[in-house]
């Protein structure tokens, strides 16, 4: 999320912030605000424990909806800003 916020702020109307404050709010998906960390700690303890001590797979679900992880770096969403690209992450982010 630091990476839409950033570019929130980077390329933002402020006559339209002058006349609406809240356009430039800091956004967070509902995949965290619904998220219940501690819930999520005791329902998914042992099954990670297994993972770590037996190699049993285990598949972290504290991700948007749709979104598959993979590896990246900020190599790549520099240009994207440079470019004037709207950095996309695949799921459901709102």
């Amino acid at each position: 999320m630091g990476f839409a916020n950033q570019e929130s702020y980077h390329n933002t109307d402020w006559a339209a912030v002058t006349v609406n404050p809240g356009a430039i709010k800091t956004k967070y998906g509902s995949w965290i605000w619904k998220h219940d960390p501690e819930r999520y700690a005791l329902e998914n303890y042992e099954k990670v424990l297994r993972c770590l001590e037996r190699g049993e797979e285990w598949v972290n679900t504290n991700i948007p909806p749709g979104y598959v992880p993979r590896p990246w770096s900020i190599d790549e969403l520099i240009p994207l800003q440079e470019q004037g690209k709207p950095i996309v992450l695949e799921g459901d982010w709102s």
